[in-house]
């Protein structure tokens, strides 16, 4: 019988999938900072990067820490061979508690990007 990894609840597909999706929406981020820049509206519209940017930060730190919040609050792992039951209650809330300091993380770092792009435009 395998043994529980009791650092992430993500396997190595599922951290590759969210580092994917994590550099999509930084992507997207970028392109709509340069549309609200092209069209002269980035001081009074620039808070709206804070969601993608944050959605985009989330995505790629739990795809580097194996960590999601999501599946820590439901209390599964998504191993690469499929999803499967935490059983251990201790493990379970320190994975919901690193997820949870990595969506306040990411939330942060996009409240503070925001920021800057507002003061900068």
């Amino acid at each position: 019988m395998r043994s529980m990894c009791t650092s992430h609840n993500l396997g190595s597909r599922f951290r590759q999938q969210h580092v994917r999706l994590g550099v999509i929406w930084l992507a997207l981020t970028l392109g709509l900072g340069f549309g609200l820049i092209e069209g002269g509206v980035a001081s009074r519209y620039g808070f709206l990067l804070a969601l993608p940017l944050a959605i985009g930060c989330y995505s790629l730190l739990a795809g580097s820490f194996g960590v999601c919040v999501y599946n820590g609050l439901f209390g599964r792992r998504l191993a690469d061979h499929g999803a499967e039951q935490v059983p251990d209650d201790a493990l379970r809330r320190r994975l919901v508690r690193r997820g949870m300091a990595l969506a306040g993380v990411s939330c942060t770092l996009a409240a503070i990007g925001a920021a800057v792009f507002v003061i900068s435009a």
